[in-house]
């Protein structure tokens, strides 16, 4: 007869009226397996006592549940409550990995640490090898080495790649997203992590007046995680495009354009090279005031967009930098 392996924690084993109760004596890969037939009627009471009396790992009681295979039928595995899926029994060390986190699931088979598992809250390690999903809602799709630690980001595959901000995304190998929100970043190689990439960012505000107003990922004060902040010995050649727009009117204006922006030894040291080009693309009589600048964040350690409305007017803006990045 064919069987399906099952790992779920004890709370869930009452649930199940099966055949035969698997008990692997150290880990699921190198096991040495009991298995003790269940009668009708007593599986619950049977099961429960079993799951007791056999600790997978300090603070996680599993078991590992043989079930037939039947064609044709369709299967799930239900963790109960805050419960976790993953293909390996957890057992603290590289083989098992680390406790995974609240409503994870990790399908990830191969670490060479024990951290390398899903252990944020509701994240997910959907294959590869040797790839962490520490951030609550984090996501590995697969590749192998990676890290995704910001609050709902997301590696889509490749290698060595880290996103360390939250709801950032990165891909290829060695790109780094610099715990910048809301950055995309992809690499094809490099010296080191973060070195030679690509990455964009969209930034946003809005204006009821004529005072300079600095786009934000989120639209709050600027700081390191929302603006395009730059490592250390970097150099960034920049696209940029910016739209504004009135709602009650219907007013726009875009503009389109190009910069090189540096940053040496610290925030303090970053700089625009030379004078951004400034294009407008297209814009509305009604807009013919508004206005943006390209400046350098001396504080935070990047670029950022400065725009400019107008008096007694509501006006929305979105930035968008392509950056093609050099560290060195």
């Amino acid at each position: 007869m064919n069987m399906g392996l099952f790992e779920m924690p004890k709370a869930a084993i009452a649930r199940w009226v099966d055949k035969v109760i698997r008990i692997p004596g150290q880990t699921q890969r190198n096991a040495v397996v009991l298995e003790i037939p269940v009668a009708a009627g007593t599986a619950g009471d049977q099961k429960a006592s079993l799951a007791s009396s056999y600790p997978m790992s300090a603070g996680v009681t599993d078991v590992v549940i043989q079930m037939p295979k039947i064609k044709h039928i369709y299967s799930s595995v239900n963790p109960i409550l805050t419960g976790a899926f993953c293909l390996d029994v957890t057992d603290g060390t590289t083989i098992g990995g680390n406790k995974r986190g609240v409503n994870s699931v990790d399908l990830q088979t191969l670490r060479n640490s024990s951290p390398q598992v899903a252990n944020g809250a509701r994240a997910v390690i959907s294959g590869g090898a040797y790839n962490t999903a520490s951030g609550i809602y984090s996501n590995v799709t697969g590749g192998g080495g990676s890290t995704a630690s910001g609050s709902f980001s997301c590696v889509t595959g490749g290698t060595a790649n880290i996103v360390d901000g939250s709801y950032s995304r990165a891909g290829g190998i060695n790109s780094y997203v610099n715990a910048v929100q809301g950055r995309d970043c992809f690499a094809s190689g490099g010296s080191s992590t973060g070195w030679q990439q690509v990455s964009q960012h969209i930034t946003r505000n809005s204006t009821t007046d004529a005072t300079a107003t600095v786009l934000t990922a989120s639209a709050a004060a600027a700081t390191s995680a929302l603006i395009l902040a730059m490592r250390n010995a970097s150099t960034y050649c920049v696209r940029y495009m910016v739209v504004a727009r009135q709602a009650t009117t219907g007013d726009s204006k875009c503009w389109e354009g190009v910069f090189a922006v540096k940053r040496g030894a610290n925030a303090a040291s970053t700089a625009i090279l030379g004078t951004p080009t400034k294009n407008v693309v297209g814009a509305d009589a009604g807009a013919s005031a508004w206005d943006i600048s390209i400046i350098a964040d001396t504080t935070n350690g990047g670029p950022v967009c400065q725009v400019t409305g107008e008096a007694a007017k509501t006006i929305s803006w979105d930035c968008h930098f392509q950056s093609l990045e050099l560290v060195a």
